[in-house]
């Protein structure tokens, strides 16, 4: 039985492929040594909700969402007029590096929060497998 190992920092995360890191008999092993890969990955999910006066909606582009921000988590982007941009964590940020975009003007203390849950795969494959005679 191969395992899929999930990825627990950022940069795993990121270059994570279907047939990236999985394990076997408690060694880490990579699925094409055995021919094998994984086809039924289960896409990110991802939410984007607003606050504030000035914006009217927001979208998101969740492949280039997940490259800046590839793990789990619920991440806030606000705008602020003092700034004149938008904030991520305290820093300028360009929305559209986030595969965001907006309608309406922003106001200072607009929020954009957005709900992302990396895609899976199936945590388990099991191989049956009979030796040729």
């Amino acid at each position: 039985m191969f395992s899929y190992l999930r990825p627990t920092s950022s940069a795993a995360a990121a270059s994570w492929t279907a047939s990236g890191t999985w394990s076997y008999s408690g060694s880490t092993v990579q699925l094409s040594t055995y021919g094998l890969t994984v086809t039924n990955i289960v896409d990110p999910s991802i939410n984007v909700n607003i606050s504030g006066a000035g914006i009217e909606s927001a979208t998101v582009v969740p492949s280039t969402f997940g490259s800046q921000l590839p793990l789990d988590g619920t991440y806030m982007f606000t705008f602020s007029n003092e700034a004149t941009s938008w904030q991520y964590n305290g820093q300028n940020v360009t929305l559209s590096t986030y595969g965001l975009a907006t309608t309406g003007t922003p106001q200072d203390g607009d929020t954009i929060y957005v709900n992302y849950i990396v895609g899976t795969v199936n945590s388990t494959v099991t191989v049956n497998y009979t030796a040729p005679q």
